[in-house]
């Protein structure tokens, strides 16, 4: 009786599974046959075009600092003040020694003139003696000179001043720089021309950058004829996210360095190898009719960079296939 209820059932299901099965290819097909555009997510921040790194010329010790956050300068102004210890006893030691050398060459010259050595049988071998060592002091004059003057010039590289006209962009300079060490080669603050143009300087990380890169390599002719690159560029500011801007990046650097504008999580503390993309703000800059970007160097941004055409599967499911690659695959 089972049996014979079971029967209908069993050739029921044919006319289910091909319908399902014919779905399920169809819908593999369409996302692997459909195109859609594909954006690399990217976090970054609002700079100006212009700006510039100050570095210490010399090891030593920041004796006086002129300037502090936001201070306008110009180019020459004085930054701050180094002292180097060493030089600085070098210098009293070639004081030191070139008065000495002067008071000496005084006094023969003053004997000299007053002919204290004309007495007879004595005056030839002292004039000759007082003239040779009037001229070896002479000598260590001006040898003292030459190193007097190479150590002002070691000196004058104590005083930092800038390289650009700008404004000083480095926070809490007068609680880190005053009284502070610091080796040949710090960087000792950032001055930009705030008032120039500015630009995004945006982070991709790097397991994302693969499709970037494609992107960026299709503007090359087999190497020959390469076009400016312009990769649409969509971006919100973090402190206001209501407006939506777009520019076009313009420059890309391949060097992988570490870096926390990558999204919360990614590797220890949130730090993961990624690559710069560089995207002018250009005018007018919103997208959606609003006013201007609001530029405060720094400014946090989110960006979707715009990488041409993917399969609609990848679009959508891109994590999990370049995970699948890359952790199980291999």
């Amino acid at each position: 009786m089972l049996h014979w209820l079971a029967a209908p059932l069993r050739r029921s299901r044919l006319p289910w599974t091909v319908p399902l099965a014919t779905a399920i290819v169809a819908a593999i097909a369409a996302l692997i046959l459909i195109r859609a555009p594909f954006d690399v997510t990217a976090r970054g921040r609002l700079v100006p075009t212009v700006s510039r790194d100050v570095f210490a010329p010399r090891d030593g010790i920041v004796r006086e600092l002129k300037v502090r956050h936001d201070s306008p300068v110009e180019a020459g102004d004085v930054l701050a003040i180094l002292a180097d210890p060493t030089l600085e006893l070098r210098a009293e030691e070639l004081a030191g020694e070139a008065d000495t050398a002067e008071q000496r060459l005084a006094a023969v010259r003053a004997e000299r003139a007053a002919g204290v050595t004309a007495e007879a049988g004595s005056g030839g071998g002292d004039a000759g003696r007082l003239a040779a060592e009037e001229r070896e002091l002479v000598e260590r004059l001006a040898h003292l000179a030459v190193q007097t003057e190479l150590l002002d010039a070691q000196r004058e590289e104590l005083t930092v001043t800038s390289p650009i006209a700008g404004r000083v962009l480095t926070w809490g300079l007068a609680e880190r720089l005053p009284g502070r060490p610091v080796p040949r080669g710090a960087r000792l603050m950032t001055v930009a021309d705030t008032a120039g143009p500015w630009r995004l300087e945006l982070f991709v990380p790097d397991r994302h950058a693969g499709p970037l890169l494609d992107a960026a390599a299709e503007h090359t002719d087999d190497g020959e004829n390469e076009e400016p690159l312009a990769l649409p560029v969509t971006y919100l500011l973090a402190a206001d996210p209501g407006p939506t801007y777009r520019t076009t990046a313009d420059r890309i650097d391949p060097t992988v360095e570490p870096h926390a504008a990558g999204p919360a999580g990614a590797g220890a503390g949130g730090v993961e190898p990624s690559v710069r993309v560089f995207a002018p703000i250009t005018a007018p800059p919103n997208a959606d009719g609003g006013s201007d970007v609001q530029t405060r160097s720094g400014a946090t941004v989110v960006a979707r960079i715009r990488c041409g055409e993917r399969s609609i599967g990848y679009v959508w499911l891109h994590d999990l296939i370049d995970a699948v690659r890359t952790r199980v695959w291999w």
